[in-house]
């Protein structure tokens, strides 16, 4: 069975490329769509990938994941012998376009060179906004509308932004609703913009790939089959003039159409004063009369449309380009009829589109242009309300006309039509405030701009940092005109933040709530959490209105105004120097806003400029109750109690009085209208006044409720207890009471908490003497102050002083020893965390409390590095950690989880019940650190890809572009180092340049950097997370150990610095024995350290004992486990001190050991190197052979298995092979090695090319006697080095004469004849004596002794001229067996050879010792002797 999921078969049909794809043997999709995203690839099933969703077939240098194929874990590539088949790629970008887009590029504009991240981040989030509204049946038009409002020009990606939109329309949910025609229609326009701007702007700041536009034609197919399948009532022309003008510039830029260079230039000229903001009338100008001369084009026609800009006469423009496209496709003046309105007056716009109602050509599709005239002048009726008449009569009297079927059925459905565009208006505006009042009056809300409008106007007139105070009585409308002001200048202010401050509870959960709609991680405290918002707003590039509403005093917000923006104030106190005074609504304003109630004018009179005592009579009205007539002469509270009174039902007194948005009722007040109640017919005069106030603590709850909005005095319950009930114990009870019968979650935030405890604050009802109603109110407010103010050292003194006051509540003290734990773990007291915690676990009496106590055990634990313990509790079958629900326990868990020592496999297994925490749609600092935390457990282990895969999931936390998983490790590191600094800068930008987090980015860099051996980097990178880690945490935490131990590995090893080193080993060592303990992992890694160091310094005796020590306790705690990467460094430290001690075999069976098995890859490399030279040093040839095999192996996970380093290492390998007689192998490290040479880019470097390779193979089939194929092999380095590089190239000489030297050692002299002297005159000096000899011994081997003299006399005066006397010496040992028939030349070669010998080599050198003694015997010499 395969071990892809697809089988896919790629093929070139002679116009493109198309593969079939089969699942279990069954073809699932003949010719699929096949996109290369890289030049130069051969097809093979680890590039190439099946997306089934898209039907595509995509190829990739570097192997794709997902829904396709892609490498397994751990299998090696195979390594084809055939030759890479070329795929050229398509350059898409014609030369005009180009240079359109590079002209505009150079424009003094500069956002059009910058790629905007955040722009391009914020579209794409609202087109899958848009997505998932569709996908739901909701609406998005007002989506639409806000992507439309962005300004292109800022270089953001406009193809990909493009073809997402076509994406959008090729759903087929979209096409379900017919009132969503104008919402395609729009969404198609939109699409169509961002291809032109593409065109115009593209260039160095869009990257696309081959395949992109192909993807597009993808989209735009499944469109144009919707249309098809939808098209019934309406025939949506625009809709399709957009999809089909899409078509053609994607075709134009395909089949380099835009060839005219001129038109391109004024084109150019153009955008440019499109994006100046210039009249371009000139520039237009030149362009039509460029066009005249030049061949019609209409995409750029389509360009200049988009651009025209400030032009002072468009309307002549349009008529012009209608003109000249008259005789050209409908196509042509359909999309042109689409820029009509934009440049004509209403009237001049329905009267020229009324004459193409009637318009007609010999085209086929002409009804289209008087259909989309009648689509026009629709959207002209609806937008424009004043010309509903014009246009109704227009389309009429099209209508009594006979016409074509589909322009009869889109009149008789042209209501639908307007149903669409008035939908499609009515939703497309749709607040982008973040925070607005639900109380304020509707008319109010629309209220036409008046001069104080004007005069805010005037202060707040430029885009500059100002802050102004609107000042004035209570209800005389600051709020109202603040908002009033926001609405006129809505089109300058990109967003609007409603803040109310009225006092600093309120105000922090607005900020909380802000946070979260801006999207800013979840922080951990509250002042982070302000912090970050006033971050964001700094950093923001868009201008923004601030509005703190209700402000009592300036310094207690004055740190959390942003540096830029404008910032509105609204305070009844001058708290700001720059203010605007308003005075109280006069009596006409009421009157008319109370117009609909009974005596308004009464009314009016008695509100005495109150805007909030009006809008109270206002809803007691509405309610159908009569508003008594009070005499003047009272205050104005006691107005208005005395007419409350008289309503019945005190349930509508609550409701009116809920109804207000900050009326300042004092609570006497509520008093009198409870005991006026008590005491008249219509209520029970057994009415418990204190109960029914205290039971009315909603009065401070309700401010989030519909429809409710008590702003009474936010300290209620302290209030009660000072004003009115003057028993404490009797008020703590009836609370408490109340409280016991609430459900509040101790396991996460909740809203009751939040309610209830926020009431608590500065209470005095707690200083009661009935303990346990304080209990249970201390209970709530610690919950209030852990979870939703975040101030924990506040929730330990409730929290302490609740468990000191509960003596009969058994349930509620166990959850205070939870809550109190997990305070104490937030406050980094570890020590009483797990004492607390602890105790808690083992209790049976609440499962759900155990569980969630060994889950914060778990992080408290990791904190202290306690890995055994966490051990325990995760694998106790009865923990029953999988059920977990909440984000952050899941998350503590996978932080245990990091610390202890499994197999990559195994911890995935652990953590893919939480694996869903780690995609949350809600990001957290928690969330970013667990991710990190992975991060650096797959980077201890060397598992580059999927620390990469950990970080990419960082990224789209943060907003960062994530990268494509590459083939090899190296390259897989690479885009770690560039990614985490992308993350590093998004990171400061959002958090701060000292923010925790980032200690974990520089660590992950250094330990990259460590590993490519980047020493000045690692270092670096080691001192900067040190910095950040000792200012948050202190400099006694473990976390701070760690990184200590990492910088005293680099001094101690690397730097060879003892000093340095133990100075940072000590601070550690002190650390880790107070937190973690010396019967832990780190604590072993620390006595591990230090023995390699002393190693190093050659104090072996002392080294041996401490890594001993260090493998001991490793042994003890790992006995089990199935990860034995840390036994592998001890077994690897103990062979180093082996080795120092000339103990090589004891050294070589520890590096063995340390190898098997090991995943820490290029550790291994290094581990199987050592092993490989110690194996050679004692004579073990064959077991070092195997250890560098086993090198090469690493090696090709971390290069590409066409690297040099790969080919160098192999050729180490063939050669010890060779030494060894190991033909057999070298014959195939031979073949593997010819293969990467055949593989790699850049040959420069080697002291090989292929042709010359070759010969090596053919020599180690030779070896093995595989004659045939090293003749083969031999004749295709002939004919390879003579196509490369030309018959008088060195390679094919040096071809020929290795062929030649082959026939003459295989006996067939002739061909070695024939070979050898092709090149023969090619050469000079030593080489071609060389090869002369070797063609006088093939003359002697076939009895031409005369042809064999004058060749060796032609190959000795080379020598002689060169100098060469001991290769002359050697031609004369060869004449003497020339001569073997002549004994006195024979003795006259013999002497002249002797005596060269002699000089050149010494007497007693054992070729002279041989010649003398053949002299000596020379009579009894052998004829059949040979050299």
């Amino acid at each position: 069975m395969s071990q892809f999921k697809y089988q896919i078969f790629p093929r070139y049909n002679g116009a493109s490329w198309v593969s079939d794809v089969y699942e279990n043997g069954i073809c699932i999709n003949p010719n699929a769509p096949t996109y290369f995203l890289s030049q130069f690839l051969t097809p093979n099933p680890w590039n190439t990938s099946y997306n089934p969703s898209r039907k595509i077939v995509l190829i990739s240098k570097y192997g794709l994941s997902g829904g396709g194929n892609s490498s397994p874990k751990g299998t090696l590539r195979d390594r084809s012998t055939s030759v890479t088949n070329k795929i050229p790629e398509k350059t898409h970008f014609t030369s005009s376009t180009r240079e359109l887009a590079s002209s505009v590029k150079n424009t003094r504009n500069p956002s059009v060179v910058f790629m905007d991240d955040r722009k391009d981040y914020i579209i794409k989030k609202l087109l899958l906004d848009i997505k998932s509204q569709i996908k739901s049946g909701l609406e998005f038009s007002y989506i639409i509308k806000q992507i439309e409002d962005f300004n292109f020009l800022t270089g953001i990606n406009c193809f990909l932004l493009c073809n997402s939109i076509l994406e959008i329309l090729s759903l087929p949910q979209i096409y379900i609703r017919k009132k969503w025609a104008f919402h395609r229609e729009k969404l198609s326009r939109l699409a169509k913009k961002l291809m032109i701007f593409h065109i115009a702007f593209s260039g160095e700041g869009e990257q696309l790939v081959t395949g992109a536009y192909e993807e597009a034609k993808v989209w735009i197919g499944a469109i144009d089959k919707h249309i098809e399948n939808n098209n019934k009532n309406l025939t949506e022309v625009g809709f399709q003039v957009n999809i089909a003008c899409i078509n053609l510039l994607i075709e134009a830029l395909r089949k380099d159409e835009i060839k005219e260079h001129l038109l391109a230039k004024n084109l150019t000229k153009v955008v440019e004063d499109f994006v100046d903001m210039t009249n371009s009338e000139r520039s237009v100008n030149e362009y039509l009369r460029a066009s005249v001369k030049a061949s019609r084009n209409f995409p750029c026609d389509l360009i200049l449309l988009e651009f025209l800009g400030a032009h002072e006469n468009k309307s002549s423009i349009i008529r012009n380009l209608i003109d000249m496209n008259c005789s050209s496709p409908w196509l042509n003046l359909a999309a042109i009829l689409d820029y009509v309105q934009e440049s004509f007056s209403p009237v001049d716009s329905i009267q020229l589109l009324s004459e193409y109602l009637y318009y007609s050509s010999f085209e086929t599709g002409s009804w289209k242009i008087q259909s989309r005239a009648i689509e026009l002048i629709t959207q002209l009726s609806i937008q424009n309300p004043n010309f509903i008449s014009l246009t109704t009569l227009v389309i009429s009297e099209k209508a009594k006309i006979p016409c074509e079927l589909s322009i009869k059925t889109q009149l008789i459905h042209i209501d639908l039509y307007k149903t669409s565009i008035s939908e499609y208006i009515s939703n497309s505006y749709k607040a982008k405030d973040l925070f607005i009042p639900k109380s304020i009056p509707k008319w109010l809300q629309n209220l036409e701009a008046g001069r104080e409008t004007e005069d805010l106007i005037m202060i707040l007139n430029n885009s500059g940092y100002k802050t102004i105070c609107i000042t004035g009585k209570k209800g005389t409308g600051k709020t109202s005109l603040a908002l009033t002001y926001y609405k006129t200048r809505r089109n300058f202010y990109k967003k609007l933040i409603f803040i109310r401050a009225t006092n600093r509870g309120v105000l922090e959960n607005s900020f909380i709530k802000i946070s979260k709609k801006l999207g800013i991680i979840e922080q951990e405290t509250i002042d982070e959490v302000i912090k970050s918002v006033v971050r964001f707003l700094n950093k923001s590039d868009e201008m923004f209105l601030i509005i703190f509403d209700d402000v009592k005093d300036l310094a207690g917000i004055k740190g959390y105004f942003p540096t830029r923006g404008h910032i509105i104030l609204t305070s009844e106190f001058e708290v700001f120097g720059l203010r605007y005074e308003v005075s109280e609504p006069s009596l006409e304003v009421l009157i008319k806003y109370l117009e609909k109630t009974k005596d308004s004018k009464g009314i009016a009179d008695r509100c005495l400029g109150d805007w909030h005592i009006g809008k109270l009579y206002r809803n007691i009205s509405d309610k159908k109750k009569c508003v008594p007539f009070v005499a003047y002469g009272q205050s104005l509270y006691e107005k208005i109690c005395e007419d409350l009174c008289n309503i019945q039902g005190i349930d509508i007194v609550l409701q009116c009085l809920g109804l207000l948005e900050n009326f300042p009722l004092q609570i006497n007040y509520a008093k009198k209208v409870l005991e006026k109640a008590s005491k008249t017919e219509i209520y029970d005069s057994d009415i418990n006044i204190e109960v029914t106030l205290c039971k009315m603590s909603d009065w401070g709850l309700v401010y989030e409720k519909k429809n409710f909005y008590f702003m009474l005095e936010p300290n209620f319950h302290s209030f009660l207890s000072k004003s009115y009930i003057k028993n404490p114990d009797e008020c703590a009870k009836i609370l408490s009471e109340l409280y016991l019968s609430i459900d509040f979650s101790i396991y996460t935030k909740d809203l009751n908490a939040y309610y209830y405890g926020r009431l608590l604050e500065n209470c005095h009802i707690l200083n009661s003497q009935n303990l346990n109603c304080v209990g249970i109110l201390l209970f709530v407010r610690g919950l209030y102050y852990l979870y939703h103010i975040k101030n924990f050292i506040s929730a330990i003194d409730d929290f302490t002083r609740a468990l000191n006051m509960f003596d009969t509540l058994d349930s509620f003290k166990e959850k205070t020893f939870f809550l109190l734990g997990r305070c104490y773990l937030y406050t980094n007291q570890i020590k009483k965390a797990i004492s607390l915690l602890e105790n808690i676990s083992n209790s049976l009496s609440d499962p759900e409390l155990t569980l969630y106590s060994k889950v914060y055990l778990i992080k408290s634990y990791e904190i202290i590095g306690q890995g055994v313990k966490i051990r325990n509790i995760i694998f106790n079958k009865s923990s029953s950690l999988s059920t977990i629900q909440f984000e952050e326990s899941a998350l503590y868990i996978i932080h245990g989880i990091c610390r202890l020592f499994l197999t990559e496999k195994k911890l995935k297994n652990l953590i893919t019940p939480y694996s869903l925490f780690l995609h949350s749609n809600t990001p957290s600092i928690l969330l970013l650190e667990t991710l990190w935390k992975l991060s650096l457990f797959f980077e201890y282990k060397e598992r580059w890809t999927t620390v990469l895969a950990y970080i990419n999931l960082i990224a789209q936390t943060l907003g960062v572009h994530q990268v494509l998983q590459p083939g090899t490790m190296r390259s897989a590191m690479d885009s770690i180092i560039n990614l985490v600094f992308e993350i590093k800068v998004k990171t400061e930008d959002l958090l701060g340049e000292n923010h925790y987090t980032l200690s974990y980015a520089y660590i992950i860099l250094a330990k990259v950097h460590a590993t490519l051996g980047i020493n000045d980097l690692r270092i670096k990178n080691l001192d900067r997370a040190l910095e950040i880690r000792t200012k948050k945490y202190g400099p006694d935490q473990l976390c701070v150990a760690e990184v200590q131990l990492e910088i005293a590995k680099y001094y101690g090893i690397k730097v060879k610095s003892i000093d340095l080193a133990y100075k940072y080993i000590k601070k550690a060592e002190k650390t880790i024995k107070a937190t973690a303990g010396e019967s832990t992992i780190i604590y072993a890694r620390v006595i591990d350290l230090k023995g390699l160091i002393l190693a190093k310094d050659n104090q072996l005796t002392e080294a041996t004992n401490l890594i001993n020590q260090s493998f001991a306790i490793k042994n003890c705690i790992l006995a089990k486990s199935s990860d034995n990467e840390e036994m592998s460094q001890s077994f690897a430290s103990l062979g180093l001190i082996s080795y120092k001690k000339h103990e090589l075999q004891q050294a070589l069976d520890y590096y063995t050991k340390a190898l098997e098995p090991n995943h820490k890859i290029y550790l291994s490399t290094f581990w199987a190197l050592k092993a490989y030279k110690i194996a050679l040093e004692l004579h073990s040839y064959q077991q070092a052979l195997e250890f560098k095999n086993q090198q090469i192996r690493l090696l090709i996970h971390i290069y590409d298995a066409n690297s040099e380093i790969v080919f160098n290492e192999y050729q180490k390998a063939y050669q010890l092979a060779i030494d060894i007689k190991s033909y057999e192998q070298a014959n195939n490290i031979a073949l593997g090695s010819l293969d990467i040479l055949k593989g790699m880019s850049n040959k420069n470097t080697l002291n090989y090319n292929q042709s010359m390779y070759m010969i090596k193979v053919a020599d180690s089939f030779t070896k093995i006697r595989k004659y045939d194929d090293a003749e083969n092999y031999l004749k295709d380095a002939v004919d390879l080095a003579k196509k490369d590089n030309g018959i008088k190239s060195f390679e094919y000489t040096n071809a020929k004469y290795a062929l030649g030297i082959f026939y003459k050692d295989m006996g067939k002299y002739a061909k070695a004849i024939d070979q050898m002297e092709s090149v023969v005159e090619d050469l000079t000096g030593k080489r071609k004596g060389k090869i002369l000899v070797d063609i006088g011994l093939c003359y002697m081997k076939i009895m031409k002794v005369e042809k064999a003299k004058g060749v060796l006399d032609s190959a000795m005066k080379i020598y002689n001229d060169e100098g060469l006397k001991l290769e002359v010496g050697k031609v004369y040992v060869i004449f003497s067996y020339l001569y073997k028939d002549n004994a006195l030349f024979m003795k006259k070669s013999l002497k002249k050879a002797i005596e060269i010998y002699s000089k050149e080599l010494g007497s007693e050198h054992t070729e002279t010792i041989h010649l003398c003694s053949r002299l000596n015997s020379l009579k009894s010499l052998s004829s059949t002797s040979l050299i």
